[in-house]
């Protein structure tokens, strides 16, 4: 990871995604752009105004944030601050831009701060990117666990679909790279589904369930070794995934998630979501999430 597309909290707030996405950059030795969005809704002021009015307006809003996204990054970043190139535009359709904008430079990092919140009529900000970015999304928590040190790279072993299933090395190969630089553990985690409803029927064994898991993880286990990859646990956990790999990540101090999206674009996808989805609207963590 060279180029990261860092987009800036809203104006009047401490930045904090500047902070930590400069801290990162430096720890991988990445370069920043940042970029600002500033948008009022202008024609539904009591009072009128003209065009010039209005454009004024416009400018010494997206001015403020420059301002204060050049005051934070000269403040609070060590060595990043000078060579980082700062934007800020007036956008409403802010997902929509940023797709089209890694699309164009090829960024291999978009950071931001995570809003997770979805109804069926509004698809947030975050989900849209999640669905439409061809980037890596770093999703940083409003709200984290405390001492939350270790990175966990959650994979899907039960799968026979070869696109997921090199999508799992992707995602290890990334939490990896991380834990190196970050200097932190490697944890690998994988939920076994296991449903209720079937087990009260007696149509499915646990036990049996997490034993086949276990051999799952220890072949994978050994297949990232012979890839060079060293992983400090590896876990099985039986459930649905996103309440498992939540519980699992509570449990062990992680600070970080990697994970991967598929995405889906249609009405299922907006109905149901998928489990990354689900997984982000529990998880008190950074969430890196990965698509194929």
């Amino acid at each position: 990871m060279k180029q990261f597309l860092v987009i800036a909290d809203p104006h009047g707030s401490q930045q904090r995604t500047i902070q930590r996405a400069a801290a990162l950059a430096e720890c991988l030795q990445a370069r920043l752009d940042v970029v600002g969005f500033v948008y009022e809704h202008i024609a539904s002021l009591p009072v009128r105004m003209d065009e010039a009015s209005v454009r004024r307006l416009r400018d010494g809003l997206i001015e403020k944030h420059r301002l204060q996204i050049q005051e934070t990054l000269r403040q609070k970043t060590k060595n990043v601050g000078g060579s980082v190139r700062v934007e800020v535009y007036w956008e409403k359709r802010l997902a929509d831009w940023v797709i089209r904008h890694v699309r164009k430079h090829h960024y291999d990092l978009v950071i931001k701060t995570g809003h997770r919140s979805e109804t069926f009529l509004y698809t947030s900000t975050d989900w849209q990117l999640l669905r439409g970015s061809r980037a890596p999304i770093l999703l940083l928590a409003d709200k984290l666990w405390r001492r939350g040190t270790h990175i966990l790279a959650a994979v899907d072993l039960g799968t026979r679909v070869r696109s997921k299933l090199a999508l799992n090395y992707e995602i290890v190969q990334q939490a990896a790279s991380l834990a190196t630089a970050l200097g932190c553990q490697l944890h690998v985690g994988y939920a076994v589904r296991f449903s209720r409803v079937l087990r009260d029927l007696d149509m499915l064994d646990k036990p049996q369930l997490q034993r086949e898991g276990i051999r799952l993880a220890q072949a994978f286990r050994n297949s990232l070794a012979e890839r060079g990859v060293a992983v400090d646990a590896i876990h099985v956990v039986a459930g649905a995934p996103e309440t498992a790999l939540v519980n699992l990540a509570a449990k062990n101090r992680i600070g970080l998630v990697v994970l991967g999206c598929v995405g889906r674009t249609k009405l299922a996808g907006r109905v149901i979501g998928n489990t990354a989805e689900q997984i982000l609207r529990l998880m008190k963590a950074d969430v890196l999430v990965v698509k194929p």
